[in-house]
């Protein structure tokens, strides 16, 4: 119900069968994945960060009062003003305090595109700015899995 909540705060929407998983404002599908039975938590499958969808991380975080965990290079469990949580764990990262959405956009934007850097040098898609590749060899991905041929 608190996933619920917060999607209707920012105007998302559960997909529908032929959808992704959410559904944003913008017709951008995300992928999430939830917790199971008698579990609580989530996950958001990102492949880049906008300041729509880091609302939605936003709000989603506040309204199931979970933390944000971002694997970058300074590593911070995030916690919104809905959430009065410690970690349970005395070697976990520090719990850094994100007062709204744009805080917690500024503090992902920059290990997001990092991560989105590095997820397409692995599955050999260059950057949007680098000159088309020459290597006609496949990566290890590429030989095992094959790319969507659906249109955006």
């Amino acid at each position: 119900m608190a996933l619920d909540r917060a999607l209707a705060l920012c105007g998302a929407r559960r997909g529908a069968t032929a959808d992704a998983d959410i559904v944003l404002p913008s017709g951008d599908d995300v992928e999430f994945f939830g917790a199971g039975p008698g579990e609580v938590g989530g996950m958001f499958a990102l492949r880049s960060l906008d300041q729509e969808l880091a609302n939605l991380i936003f709000e989603v975080a506040d309204a199931t009062r979970c933390l944000v965990i971002f694997p970058g290079d300074e590593p911070a469990f995030l916690r919104t003003p809905g959430h009065e949580g410690v970690a349970l764990d005395p070697d976990a990262p520090e719990i850094v305090e994100v007062e709204d959405a744009a805080a917690l956009f500024r503090r992902l934007h920059g290990p997001a595109e990092s991560w989105a850097d590095y997820a397409g040098s692995v599955t050999g898609a260059p950057p949007p700015d680098a000159p088309e590749a020459t290597n006609s060899d496949p990566t290890l991905l590429d030989r095992f899995f094959k790319r969507s041929n659906k249109k955006d």
